[in-house]
């Protein structure tokens, strides 16, 4: 029996393509646990609150409040978060 705690992960990202895709990925992996899924920098900010994610996979550029401005948020209250930006634009 393995007595590792999987790594708790939230996807922030306002495209559905890409949070289904990141979703596949990591519920197909033993040891990741997706935790939830955010359409904006706001629902991330909440659903960290909530959920606790221990890794954070956050896009960029969003609407309502964005990836940088979301990460700074999470971090302000939860600075222990793990965040990984992802972003499509240079």
């Amino acid at each position: 029996m393995n007595d590792k705690k999987a790594i708790r992960i939230l996807i922030a990202d306002d495209h559905l393509m890409v949070r289904k895709g990141l979703s596949a990925l990591i519920t197909g992996v033993s040891g990741f646990m997706l935790v939830g899924e955010a359409e904006d920098g706001r629902q991330a900010i909440v659903m960290c609150r909530d959920l606790c994610p221990d890794v954070v996979l956050m896009d960029i550029v969003m609407p309502n409040v964005n990836g940088i401005e979301a990460i700074r948020s999470i971090h302000a209250e939860n600075p222990s978060v793990n965040i990984i930006a992802l972003t499509s634009f240079p």
